[in-house]
């Protein structure tokens, strides 16, 4: 970042784009994680196929209109 103009940097503004990129793919991994949690309980270990499969079931959701996920962007 640079310091005389803080946010203006080349690098620091493809980081923060990159993440706003990435905030739908965050946000189903964290229903994802809920929904193992709700079947196998809070203390059964995280099965990563099980995850991975729910975030495609819960992206095919969003897809297709029946499942609508509210963003809260924390960046600028």
């Amino acid at each position: 970042m640079s310091r005389t103009h803080p946010r203006s940097s080349t690098a620091y503004n493809k980081k923060v784009q990159r993440r706003r990129e990435r905030e739908v793919d965050r946000e189903l991994l964290r229903l994802a994680k809920i929904k193992h949690s709700d079947e196998f309980g809070d203390e059964a270990p995280i099965d990563r196929v099980k995850i991975r499969r729910y975030k495609k079931e819960l992206r095919k959701s969003v897809n297709r209109g029946t499942l609508v996920l509210e963003l809260e962007s924390h960046l600028m």
